[in-house]
């Protein structure tokens, strides 16, 4: 049931998008009114696909992946949702046999860092999910 109605928000907000996409190609509305609409897809797209902590910590321990060190406190306080994946952290990509069972994000992949697993944006590297002590 969820994930029904993420997707009929997901589809409402693109039919938005494209409307608000053809009033600006017209002239009628901002620039921000289309960045906000985008954001707003971005948004949807991201709620669609949310994972719960202890879901994605069960395919964790099916995938053998667990006993991770936690990342040192420095470069943890730096690791925050909305903001860029700090330089020289998180370029462990998420195995295949995990992967599989997580959701698929358009322009977005999945990374380890340290015990959390994050979802980050690939054009931007934005964090935009970090569930917290996945592989501890």
């Amino acid at each position: 049931e969820r994930m029904r109605i993420a997707d009929e928000n997901l589809g409402n907000a693109r039919e938005v998008l494209r409307i608000i996409q053809a009033r600006f190609d017209a002239g009628s509305v901002s620039a921000l009114d289309l960045s906000q609409q985008k954001s707003s897809v971005a948004s949807a797209d991201a709620a669609r696909a949310s994972i719960t902590a202890a879901q994605a910590r069960q395919l964790a321990a099916a995938a053998g992946l667990t006993g991770r060190r936690a990342l040192p406190p420095g470069i943890a306080r730096n690791l925050a949702r909305g903001k860029p994946l700090p330089p020289g952290i998180a370029r462990t990509r998420v195995p295949q046999g995990m992967l599989s069972g997580l959701p698929a994000i358009a322009d977005h992949e999945w990374r380890i860092a340290g015990q959390d697993l994050i979802l980050v944006a690939i054009a931007t590297a934005v964090v935009v999910e970090i569930l917290e002590e996945v592989f501890e």
